[in-house]
């Protein structure tokens, strides 16, 4: 009978240090969950935060675009109003040519007049 209480005994302590140790495990657990919830928390926020960041770098391009289209535009724009600045300076230089001309062709007719 001896033996049957002492084994049993052992059963006990041994059976209570399994289930001491089964708590602690349940607590890790328990622990590991909380932490990992709180790594999923901040990966998300940082999820949404590369999304914000993805959104202002596209803002930027598209910015950027539209400031190199409107450049164009300028640019087709500052050519447009040399050609008709030239071409201004021409009929300008034409009209003076002819209105030379047109000194010397009344000249020519004047009567009694010097020159």
């Amino acid at each position: 009978m001896s033996a049957i209480n002492t084994t049993s005994a052992e059963s006990t302590i041994l059976i209570r240090r399994v289930e001491a140790d089964l708590r602690r495990n349940i607590a890790l657990a328990a622990q590991a969950k909380s932490a990992m919830d709180e790594v999923q928390a901040s990966s998300l926020k940082v999820t949404v935060v590369v999304g914000d960041i993805g959104g202002q770098v596209q803002a930027g391009y598209l910015s950027g675009s539209d400031i190199l289209k409107r450049s164009d535009t300028i640019a087709g724009l500052m050519a447009e109003a040399a050609d008709t600045a030239a071409t201004t300076s021409a009929l300008a230089d034409n009209m003076r040519q002819m209105s030379a001309r047109m000194l010397s062709i009344v000249h020519r007719f004047r009567v009694g007049l010097p020159g």
